[in-house]
């Protein structure tokens, strides 16, 4: 219906494997809301993790707290992910290798997000976002899901 909005809870539970709070094959878009202090140190990826053809917009909302050897709020390693980077804040998180990873797929940042106060796990440098590999932003956005 025109208009109508589609809400949805989703917890994110620390467990002995990798972060991987979204990943293969997963469209998210947020808007709002707060994701806090998911703990994947040792592995790769923590709250968000784009493989395969994972996309996921962030407009508005939090992700703070995260703990992750890469990417501690947003892990991306595929040629198909998508990270739209657009509103929001990312902060308080703790990685080696940035709160934003990319190491392959399309990184858009722009708009007024905001990734700051993130540092390395001992918290002794600055770790905010880390590209490596084959990252792309030609400008375009992410290609739409439609999800109706």
């Amino acid at each position: 219906k025109a208009g109508a909005k589609n809400y949805a809870v989703i917890n994110l539970c620390d467990d002995d494997r990798d972060g991987d709070g979204i990943r293969e094959k997963s469209y998210m878009h947020m808007y709002g809301g707060t994701v806090i202090g998911r703990d994947a140190q040792g592995y790769s990826g923590s709250s968000v993790r784009l493989m395969m053809t994972t996309q996921f917009n962030m407009y508005g909302g939090t992700i703070r707290g995260d703990k992750a050897n890469a990417g501690s709020a947003i892990y991306m390693d595929s040629s198909n992910g998508c990270a739209n980077l657009q509103g929001g804040t990312i902060t308080g998180g703790k990685s080696d290798k940035g709160a934003v990873y990319a190491s392959n797929g399309k990184l858009i940042i722009g708009g007024d997000v905001q990734i700051t106060g993130n540092t390395t796990l001992d918290g002794s440098a600055p770790s905010n976002v880390y590209l490596a590999g084959n990252v792309k932003d030609n400008g375009k956005a992410c290609d739409h899901h439609d999800c109706h």
